[in-house]
């Protein structure tokens, strides 16, 4: 059995089994991966290919300019560019709308591969997501490119609340941005207890019996969010809304004068949906409260962001070093980093310290309608400290997201990549093509090559630079936009100033 190997430079190596080997065969119809055969006379037999059978592809078919390649009925063959750089061009057949356009737009696209008898491979289509032009487009295309466009199953069962989970009637309100829609943390305040609200999102999916699933985490575009779980779940039953229905949830109490902490569950109405910064919130005696409390600990909180920020981080600190069998946030490498790892960052099974939070370990549970893993930490707390007793698929649920963990780490480092993409490309507007800005160096990812925190715009990028670069070193440079030859995609860019 051999497979064969391609690289973004259409070069290749052929292996057999883990071994590269020198051979001379025909690859002319062989794609990236493919796995074969040969016979006596060196004929290519296929018996694997993942390309000819995955469902679907990406590419940018090319309409800006007057060159087709045959007809195929009535539509003429596009040459479409493949996403991968490793697989070959595609022919598409395609009808362009009727009518006089001095120029057409390239179209994002998808599609599959229908057969190889030519030079190219031909393709069928099977959507246009947008022109190259379009923001929603590219941020389609960027989703289904990364196999991040899921399509949620449908909810099939009506929630059924446990009486036997305890009613709390206290002033409960939320802190969030203007536009957020999925609430998962509220608070309140007694004159013993600041208590620290979070969905229990796996209780409420537990009664639904909705347990499948295959995206890892709500993917935040400028524009618009693609939730984790379907809207009638993270915007309307899990979230923590005012809207006169009891909600079901995880609390932490804190005893205001001891500091001490305990976990319970209970039901509540939320009375308050709170913005940041919001003149009615700083009025408000309980967020003084609040306020009061987290800067006795943190001298360096300056705002309600920082405030919220100070409660969820004491309640996944706390959780993460009373519960066991967690999935844990491994530690960053250089202290440097702290400022940046809520852009960082990996989850792993084993027990390891938070630079960010100089010591102690550290865990995800405040996110549960946004988070796959804040959904299997939230389980694992309420079972250690016996506040309920899970049925059998949730405790499958459980195991699988448990073995899944490299996956996990992909998919986040997928979709950082991916909002990354999209925010950096909102920030030109315009005839702007150039943006002034500082950056450091996080880690050098490859030859000259090197990860990079853009301060002034808070995002992650890689950069290549001939220079020899230090890391964690601040380096003058500029973003900049281009667009690749070819398809006219537009594309960011950092270098060095």
């Amino acid at each position: 059995m051999f497979k064969i190997i391609f690289d973004k430079k259409n070069d290749f190596k052929i292996f057999r089994g883990d071994t590269p080997i020198l051979y001379s065969i025909d690859t002319g119809k062989l794609f990236h991966g493919d796995e074969f055969n040969l016979d006596s006379e060196k004929n290519v037999e296929i018996t694997k290919s993942n390309v000819r059978n995955t469902p679907t592809l990406c590419g940018i078919l090319l309409l800006n300019g007057t060159t087709t390649f045959g007809r195929h009925k009535k539509k003429c063959y596009y040459l479409c560019r493949s996403y991968q750089k490793e697989l070959p061009s595609f022919l598409i057949p395609y009808k362009p709308p009727t009518g006089f356009v001095k120029s057409r737009t390239n179209l994002f696209v998808r599609f599959r591969y229908e057969s190889w008898t030519g030079r190219l491979p031909t393709g069928t289509l099977l959507e246009t997501l947008g022109t190259i032009t379009d923001y929603h487009a590219f941020c389609r295309y960027q989703l289904y490119c990364h196999g991040l466009w899921h399509k949620p199953p449908p909810i099939t069962t009506s929630l059924t609340l446990n009486d036997r989970v305890p009613i709390r009637h206290s002033f409960v309100f939320t802190i969030d941005p203007h536009d957020c829609r999925d609430f998962d943390d509220a608070f309140s305040v007694t004159e013993d207890y600041i208590s620290v609200y979070i969905a229990n999102v796996p209780l409420v999916l537990e009664n639904i019996k909705y347990w499948k699933w295959e995206q890892t985490a709500s993917i935040y575009c400028t524009t618009h969010t693609r939730n984790m779980l379907p809207h009638a779940i993270s915007e309307d039953i899990c979230s923590l809304r005012n809207d006169h229905q009891k909600k079901t949830c995880v609390v932490l109490d804190i005893d205001r004068k001891t500091g001490e902490m305990e976990f319970s569950l209970c039901q509540c109405i939320i009375t308050r949906n709170f913005t940041y910064q919001e003149n009615d919130l700083l009025k408000l005696s309980d967020y003084q409260t609040l306020w009061d409390f987290a800067k006795i600990q943190n001298n360096m909180i300056q705002d309600s962001h920082d405030v919220v920020s100070f409660y969820m981080m004491l309640f996944n600190k706390y959780a993460a070093q009373s519960v066991p069998d967690i999935v844990y946030r491994a530690t960053i490498d250089s202290e440097k980093h702290v400022a940046y790892f809520p852009y960082r960052g990996t989850y792993t099974c084993s027990k390891s310290t938070h630079a960010a939070l100089d010591d102690g370990y550290y865990g995800h549970f405040t996110s549960p309608i946004r988070r796959v893993v804040d959904i299997v930490n939230l389980i694992q707390l309420q079972k250690h400290f016996e506040l309920h007793t899970f049925d059998d698929h949730t405790e499958d649920f459980l195991k699988e997201w448990q073995g899944k963990i490299d996956f996990l780490n992909n998919q986040t480092r997928q979709i950082r990549k991916i909002e990354n993409q999209c925010k950096a490309l909102t920030l030109f507007t315009g005839t702007t093509m150039q943006l002034p800005c500082q950056a450091t160096v996080l880690e050098q990812v490859g030859p000259n090559q090197f990860e990079m925190f853009v301060h002034d715009y808070r995002l992650i990028l890689k950069m290549k630079s001939e220079d020899i670069l230090l890391l964690d070193e601040k380096y003058d440079c500029v973003l900049y936009l281009l667009e690749q030859e070819t398809t006219y995609m537009k594309k960011i860019r950092l270098k060095r100033l």
